[in-house]
Protein backbone atom coordinates (compact mmCIF):
# COMPACT_ATOMS: atom_id res chain seq x y z
CA UNK A 1 0.00 0.00 0.00
CA UNK A 2 2.80 2.41 0.90
CA UNK A 3 4.51 1.60 -2.41
CA UNK A 4 1.31 2.43 -4.32
CA UNK A 5 0.97 5.77 -2.52
CA UNK A 6 4.61 6.59 -3.29
CA UNK A 7 4.11 5.74 -6.98
CA UNK A 8 0.99 7.93 -7.15
CA UNK A 9 2.82 10.79 -5.40
CA UNK A 10 5.76 10.44 -7.82
CA UNK A 11 3.37 10.55 -10.81
CA UNK A 12 1.82 13.76 -9.47
CA UNK A 13 5.28 15.31 -9.01
CA UNK A 14 6.26 14.41 -12.58
CA UNK A 15 2.97 15.83 -13.91
CA UNK A 16 3.44 19.05 -11.91
CA UNK A 17 7.01 19.39 -13.23
CA UNK A 18 5.82 18.78 -16.79
CA UNK A 19 3.10 21.44 -16.41
CA UNK A 20 5.65 23.90 -15.00
CA UNK A 21 8.02 23.28 -17.92
CA UNK A 22 5.13 23.65 -20.39
CA UNK A 23 4.05 26.92 -18.76
CA UNK A 24 7.61 28.28 -18.86
CA UNK A 25 7.96 27.36 -22.54
CA UNK A 26 4.65 29.04 -23.35
CA UNK A 27 5.66 32.22 -21.48
CA UNK A 28 9.05 32.23 -23.22
CA UNK A 29 7.46 31.74 -26.65
CA UNK A 30 4.86 34.46 -26.03
CA UNK A 31 7.60 36.84 -24.92
CA UNK A 32 9.73 36.00 -27.96
CA UNK A 33 6.81 36.58 -30.32
CA UNK A 34 5.95 39.87 -28.64
CA UNK A 35 9.56 40.98 -29.05
CA UNK A 36 9.54 39.99 -32.72
CA UNK A 37 6.33 41.89 -33.39
CA UNK A 38 7.73 45.04 -31.78
CA UNK A 39 11.03 44.78 -33.65
CA UNK A 40 11.50 47.66 -36.04
CA UNK A 41 13.70 48.06 -39.06
CA UNK A 42 16.93 49.90 -38.36
CA UNK A 43 18.04 52.58 -40.79
CA UNK A 44 20.98 51.41 -42.91
CA UNK A 45 23.66 53.75 -44.28
CA UNK A 46 23.83 53.40 -48.08
CA UNK A 47 25.04 55.23 -51.17
CA UNK A 48 24.32 55.25 -54.88
CA UNK A 49 26.81 53.18 -56.90
CA UNK A 50 27.61 56.29 -58.94
CA UNK A 51 26.41 59.43 -57.14
CA UNK A 52 26.84 61.51 -60.32
CA UNK A 53 24.87 59.19 -62.64
CA UNK A 54 21.45 60.15 -63.96
CA UNK A 55 18.75 57.80 -62.74
CA UNK A 56 15.02 57.50 -63.23
CA UNK A 57 14.38 56.25 -59.69
CA UNK A 58 15.50 57.48 -56.30
CA UNK A 59 15.88 55.66 -53.00
CA UNK A 60 14.37 57.34 -49.95
CA UNK A 61 15.14 54.77 -47.22
CA UNK A 62 16.88 51.47 -46.56
CA UNK A 63 16.01 49.47 -43.45
CA UNK A 64 17.03 46.13 -42.01
CA UNK A 65 16.10 43.92 -39.08
CA UNK A 66 18.01 42.76 -37.19
CA UNK A 67 20.79 45.29 -37.68
CA UNK A 68 23.54 44.43 -37.41
CA UNK A 69 22.67 40.80 -38.14
CA UNK A 70 24.40 37.78 -36.65
CA UNK A 71 25.46 34.65 -38.46
CA UNK A 72 22.39 32.40 -38.75
CA UNK A 73 19.87 35.28 -38.46
CA UNK A 74 16.86 35.65 -40.72
CA UNK A 75 17.34 39.16 -42.11
CA UNK A 76 14.55 41.40 -43.41
CA UNK A 77 15.60 44.13 -45.85
CA UNK A 78 13.39 46.92 -47.15
CA UNK A 79 14.32 49.51 -49.78
CA UNK A 80 11.82 52.32 -50.40
CA UNK A 81 11.89 55.01 -53.06
CA UNK A 82 10.17 56.66 -55.97
CA UNK A 83 10.22 55.88 -59.69
CA UNK A 84 10.28 58.82 -62.11
CA UNK A 85 8.67 56.65 -64.80
CA UNK A 86 6.32 53.66 -64.78
CA UNK A 87 8.20 50.38 -64.39
CA UNK A 88 6.44 47.37 -65.91
CA UNK A 89 9.15 44.80 -65.24
CA UNK A 90 12.86 44.23 -65.20
CA UNK A 91 15.70 42.60 -63.31
CA UNK A 92 17.42 43.01 -59.97
CA UNK A 93 21.14 42.28 -59.98
CA UNK A 94 22.66 41.76 -56.56
CA UNK A 95 26.00 40.88 -55.09
CA UNK A 96 27.70 40.35 -51.76
CA UNK A 97 31.41 41.06 -51.28
CA UNK A 98 33.85 40.50 -48.44
CA UNK A 99 37.02 42.58 -48.57
CA UNK A 100 36.24 43.33 -52.26
CA UNK A 101 36.06 39.61 -53.11
CA UNK A 102 32.77 38.57 -54.71
CA UNK A 103 31.03 35.96 -52.56
CA UNK A 104 27.68 35.82 -54.24
CA UNK A 105 26.11 37.34 -57.33
CA UNK A 106 22.72 36.76 -58.81
CA UNK A 107 19.73 38.21 -60.57
CA UNK A 108 16.02 37.98 -60.09
CA UNK A 109 12.81 39.21 -61.65
CA UNK A 110 12.17 42.72 -60.32
CA UNK A 111 8.45 41.95 -59.95
CA UNK A 112 9.14 39.20 -57.39
CA UNK A 113 10.40 41.85 -54.93
CA UNK A 114 8.26 44.82 -55.93
CA UNK A 115 4.88 45.60 -57.47
CA UNK A 116 4.69 45.63 -61.27
CA UNK A 117 3.61 47.78 -62.95
CA UNK A 118 4.79 50.37 -60.47
CA UNK A 119 2.24 52.29 -58.44
CA UNK A 120 0.79 55.42 -60.10
CA UNK A 121 2.39 57.60 -57.40
CA UNK A 122 5.77 56.17 -58.41
CA UNK A 123 6.45 54.90 -54.89
CA UNK A 124 8.15 51.52 -54.66
CA UNK A 125 9.26 49.10 -52.02
CA UNK A 126 11.68 46.22 -52.60
CA UNK A 127 11.38 43.56 -49.93
CA UNK A 128 13.65 40.65 -49.15
CA UNK A 129 13.94 38.16 -46.31
CA UNK A 130 17.05 35.99 -46.32
CA UNK A 131 18.70 33.73 -43.78
CA UNK A 132 22.42 34.20 -43.26
CA UNK A 133 24.32 30.93 -43.11
CA UNK A 134 25.38 29.93 -39.58
CA UNK A 135 28.97 29.75 -40.77
CA UNK A 136 29.06 33.37 -42.01
CA UNK A 137 32.37 34.82 -40.77
CA UNK A 138 32.20 37.97 -38.68
CA UNK A 139 33.18 41.15 -40.53
CA UNK A 140 31.99 43.96 -42.75
CA UNK A 141 30.43 42.88 -46.04
CA UNK A 142 29.46 45.08 -48.98
CA UNK A 143 26.17 44.52 -50.73
CA UNK A 144 25.12 46.01 -54.04
CA UNK A 145 21.72 45.99 -55.73
CA UNK A 146 21.09 47.30 -59.24
CA UNK A 147 17.62 47.49 -60.78
CA UNK A 148 17.00 47.55 -64.54
CA UNK A 149 13.71 48.18 -66.30
CA UNK A 150 12.19 45.79 -68.85
CA UNK A 151 14.41 47.32 -71.57
CA UNK A 152 17.66 46.72 -69.63
CA UNK A 153 18.05 50.39 -68.69
CA UNK A 154 19.48 50.92 -65.19
CA UNK A 155 16.92 52.67 -63.03
CA UNK A 156 18.83 52.66 -59.73
CA UNK A 157 21.93 51.15 -58.14
CA UNK A 158 22.82 51.24 -54.44
CA UNK A 159 25.56 49.95 -52.13
CA UNK A 160 25.66 49.41 -48.39
CA UNK A 161 28.10 48.08 -45.83
CA UNK A 162 26.74 45.23 -43.74
CA UNK A 163 28.52 44.39 -40.50
CA UNK A 164 27.87 40.74 -39.56
CA UNK A 165 28.29 39.76 -35.92
CA UNK A 166 29.26 36.27 -34.74
CA UNK A 167 26.56 33.72 -33.97
CA UNK A 168 25.49 33.70 -30.32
Amino acid sequence: MATEVMKQRRRMEVQAAALLVLALVMVWMTGANATRRKAKLQKVEWSYCDPEAARTSNITAVGMHPYPPRAGDKVKLLVAGKHGETVNGGLLHFGAYFKDLPLYQGKEDLCRRSKCPSHRSGKFMFKAVEKLPRYTPQGVYQIQVKAEDEHGKEIVCARAKLPVMPEV
